[in-house]
């Protein structure tokens, strides 16, 4: 649920993650994230950290929007571990308060190996 109550921000479709308003559930926008959107945290002011799995371990894994935004303000790369890939897990994202830290959890591409990161999102 956005931080205006007046939206909910979904992970699921192939490429983005969408925005439906409430009441109604009609999607008002959508988010490019890349395949696989895994985890959404939203934060104050609708900032929000959309989660996604790099196919090739290359690509970016966290893309930092507002939420009336067409493009990510920032983005941030996991890179690959010698022993595992770095996807962002399931439900994976949260804002602290007031949004200075995001933490991020991730995992191998089977979902072992837990690690989690804190990142200071900057525009």
């Amino acid at each position: 649920m956005t931080s205006d109550s007046a939206g909910i921000v979904l992970a699921g479709d192939s490429q983005y993650h969408t925005l439906m308003q409430i009441p109604g559930l009609v999607t008002s926008r959508t988010y490019v994230t890349g395949p696989n959107p895994m985890a959404v945290a939203v934060g104050a002011d609708n900032q929000l950290a959309l989660g996604a799995q790099s196919p090739s371990g290359s690509d970016n894994d966290v893309f930092g929007y507002e939420q009336t935004a067409d493009q990510a303000s920032w983005t941030y790369d996991f890179g690959m571990r010698p022993t595992a890939y770095n996807d962002v897990a399931p439900r994976g994202l949260a804002f602290a308060a007031g949004n200075a830290r995001l933490y991020a959890v991730v995992t191998d591409n089977d979902g072992s190996d837990p690690v989690l990161h804190t990142l200071v999102p900057t525009p």
